[in-house]
């Protein structure tokens, strides 16, 4: 046997072997989908066979399915609208997006996004009422990973508007995230920033803004105020803006949206401001990270304003008073020995330790470094 004769036959068994692959994965698919609530009704039987009919038809098999599903048994609605989202035509589309938007169907709104393959599938979600879908939109807007490109039109906009001032902060949290990385024309960035900041004025007042949230790394874990956390991550996402556009424009507006109270709000922006390059604020970041009520502002300041990249010998004496005495109490991480070098703890799980302390001290060694050689 030849060389490309041997070349040629193990492309063929690569090919019969993916194919099998393939089809076991189906399988093993349409097992999983149907594996609970076996039929124990002749109502039930019908609408099992149907699926299972349905589901290799492609456009015809979506059109059945469509037309019996006001008479599909509650028990199989999602196994049915799993079925239409992997026919792959454009009436189960449309179908799972009328469901999502008229009769506000989650589980239809999560399936329409997942498997449409319509790059606009998450602007159609934001046509909705309901807020639990509208955050999949602006989770959908943001992509897999939260860092896809967002390019918003003037309509769109006028939701994501909105959802800046929703009663939900999480809603605010992600309308805040989309608005920051929006790099279409149709919205000026003086006009997303002003929002933004009116967004952080209200946000503390917030009905849900006491409620407990919390911050769990590999490092640590803390307890904060969720109005206090959505407010840090709005500041940062304006800094984030400032990283982005032109930056004296962005510096001067900022400065000119920096209200005089309420104080968190103030040091919010104040740290917005130092993240966008006006970097005289630096003893104002000093003053937040020693002496801000709030924790998590705390942290941010550490975090994203003098961490290792931006650190400097005028930091020194604000990072020595925060290494000896922050409050924040927090707790151990799964992999907080690896990520601190700490392997003194002997009972991690009833431990007490004290996340800006660490970040402080841990700063305060990259400045004990030599400078790197030119």
């Amino acid at each position: 046997m030849n060389v490309k004769t041997k070349i040629k036959l193990l492309i063929a068994c690569a090919t019969i072997l993916s194919g099998l692959h393939a089809a076991a994965a189906q399988r093993e698919s349409w097992e999983y989908l149907m594996s609970s609530d076996q039929p124990k009704t002749p109502a039930d039987q019908k609408a099992w066979e149907l699926l299972k009919e349905c589901r290799h038809q492609g456009g015809e098999g979506a059109k059945r399915i469509i037309a019996e599903m006001p008479r599909i048994p509650h028990k199989y609605r999602n196994q049915a609208i799993e079925v239409l989202s992997r026919t792959q035509c454009q009436e189960s589309r449309e179908y799972l997006l009328t469901l999502a938007l008229s009769s506000s169907d989650k589980y239809a709104a999560i399936v329409y996004l997942e498997y449409s393959g319509d790059s606009s599938a998450a602007q159609n979600l934001l046509q909705s009422t309901d807020s639990e879908i509208q955050l999949l939109a602006l989770r959908g807007l943001m992509g897999s990973h939260g860092i896809d490109p967002v390019a918003l039109d003037r309509a769109e906009w006028e939701v994501v508007k909105g959802l800046l001032i929703s009663d939900s902060l999480e809603l605010r949290r992600w309308a805040t995230k989309v608005t920051a990385r929006d790099s279409g024309t149709a919205v000026p960035v003086g006009e997303k920033a002003a929002r933004i900041v009116a967004s952080m004025l209200t946000t503390l007042t917030s009905l849900e803004a006491q409620n407990q949230s919390g911050y769990g790394g590999e490092g640590w874990s803390y307890s904060f105020p969720l109005g206090e956390g959505v407010l840090a991550e709005q500041a940062v996402s304006l800094g984030g803006m400032g990283r982005k556009e032109g930056k004296e424009e962005i510096r001067e507006l900022l400065a000119d949206l920096t209200p005089p109270a309420p104080r968190l709000v103030r040091e919010g922006m104040m740290i917005a401001r130092f993240l966008a390059g006006d970097h005289t604020l630096r003893g104002e970041v000093h003053r937040i990270a020693t002496n801000c009520p709030s924790g998590r502002l705390r942290m941010v300041a550490l975090e994203q304003a003098l961490n290792f990249r931006t650190v400097t010998e005028t930091d020194r004496e604000c990072l020595e008073r925060v290494a000896a005495d922050d409050p924040l109490e927090g707790k151990p991480g799964s992999h907080y020995a690896y990520v601190t070098g700490d392997t003194s703890l002997e009972n991690v799980r009833e431990a007490k330790i004290y996340p800006a302390r660490i970040l402080a001290k841990r700063t305060l060694k990259k400045l004990g470094l030599p400078k790197p050689k030119p």
